[in-house]
């Protein structure tokens, strides 16, 4: 791991950060009037867009109309593994519905599989059926070694996608800062990428936008987030004092810290523990035998 944060060197305004939150709703049991709420919540915070299934997505059109709220729409969610032509009828559906953003997962089983065509031409037929949608592509960081992020991100690119995203927030685990600047890094200033997946405070949010070169443009960094409400009112009360900034450690930024063998295929578990066998700050290994 080649970065390092001390406390949270980050100026940004509670109106800044929310202009980064794509704030979502996507729970199974979520129904028309939890998509209303989370709208009016977005409304009343000022966040970039809302974020939900694609069924909820003409009840989310109607209700932030003659606002400046975007509408984004999940495709092939969660676990990106239905026919292309399903996500691209799906994507169609969504744009004539409203959406003005489409998150799409990408076929992870293909991508570690090197399907590398198959993958690209997946990501490429929801990106002409998105039109003039902007088109985010979740690439499930916890169930990729640093090599298939890597691909998967550079897939992404030649696809003509709009951004690369961490987590669907249903896999083993979400947004950590290490695959973030992976992801900045390859695929450069002009790309946009979304952490999303277990970004519950200020903290979080701000150790991701660290991690993404803090960069506070909501056309190039976004966070996905159920609990956007919750991070800026902890960012306020957190304005108050400075005694909750702590030194970071490793692992917090890592993200070998939330493998979970039951969440996971044996393979990736084993890449994990080789990693934190391996890693340089021996003091914090998770693994003992």
């Amino acid at each position: 791991m080649d970065i390092e944060y001390k406390a949270f060197q980050l100026e940004i305004t509670p109106e800044e950060i929310a202009q980064l939150i794509d704030h979502t709703k996507l729970n199974a049991w979520e129904g028309p009037e939890a998509i209303k709420n989370l709208c009016r919540e977005a409304i009343q915070y000022n966040f970039y867009s809302v974020c939900l299934n694609s069924c909820y997505v003409s009840l989310a059109a109607e209700t932030l109309q003659n606002t400046d709220i975007k509408v984004c729409s999940v495709v092939g969610f969660p676990l990106g593994a239905m026919e292309s032509r399903s996500k691209a009828w799906e994507t169609q559906q969504a744009v004539e519905n409203g959406a003005h953003e489409i998150d799409m997962v990408i076929n992870v089983g293909m991508l570690k599989s090197q399907q590398e065509k198959y993958v690209k031409a997946d990501i490429e037929d929801v990106v002409s059926a998105a039109d003039s949608a902007l088109v985010k592509v979740i690439i499930e960081t916890c169930y990729l070694t640093d090599e298939e992020k890597i691909k998967a991100c550079e897939l992404s690119k030649e696809s003509g996608a709009d951004f690369v995203k961490t987590s669907t927030g249903f896999g083993a685990y979400g947004a950590f800062p290490y695959d973030i600047n992976i992801m900045r890094k390859i695929v450069g200033p002009n790309m946009g990428v979304k952490a999303a997946g277990g970004i519950k405070n200020f903290a979080d949010a701000a150790r991701a936008i660290l991690a993404n070169g803090n960069i506070i443009d909501p056309l190039k960094f976004r966070l996905g987030a159920s609990a956007g409400i919750n991070i800026i009112n902890n960012m306020k009360w957190l304005s108050l004092s400075d005694n909750w900034v702590i030194d970071e450690i490793p692992c917090r930024l890592c993200p070998v810290r939330a493998t979970t063998f039951g969440k996971m295929s044996e393979s990736q578990y084993s890449y994990h523990k080789s990693r934190c066998h391996m890693c340089q700050y021996k003091q914090y290994n998770l693994f003992y035998d």
